[in-house]
């Protein structure tokens, strides 16, 4: 067998697993934003409107408003997705939820 090669029992497990956490997950879906998803949704909004500056926008996150460059920690992938999901699902917490269940 090749090193490259996964067996297809590994395969069928990593599936298995993938499905288990997606199970477990949905009935967490339709719950409220978490503290920090508001920051990723500005984001997100944000990007459908201006997607070469994902950090060229002010958020008030400690009570004063900040620009986005200088208080937002993660990368733009997940904003990223979350605005290309939007333009196809609804802006709500259940979609918004099984939409970001890839980077949960």
């Amino acid at each position: 067998m090749s090193e490259n090669t996964v067996p297809p029992c590994i395969k069928r497990k990593f599936v298995w697993a993938c499905l288990l956490w997606i199970a477990v997950q949905l009935p967490f879906a339709p719950g409220a934003f978490r503290i920090d998803e508001p920051y990723h949704l500005k984001a997100a909004q944000h990007l459908q409107t201006s997607p070469a500056d994902p950090y060229g926008f002010y958020i008030n996150w400690n009570g004063t408003p900040e620009w986005a460059f200088r208080t937002y920690a993660s990368p733009p992938l997940m904003p990223e997705w979350l605005a290309l999901w939007s333009r196809i699902f609804p802006w709500n917490e259940f979609s918004l939820h099984v939409g970001m269940l890839p980077f949960s």
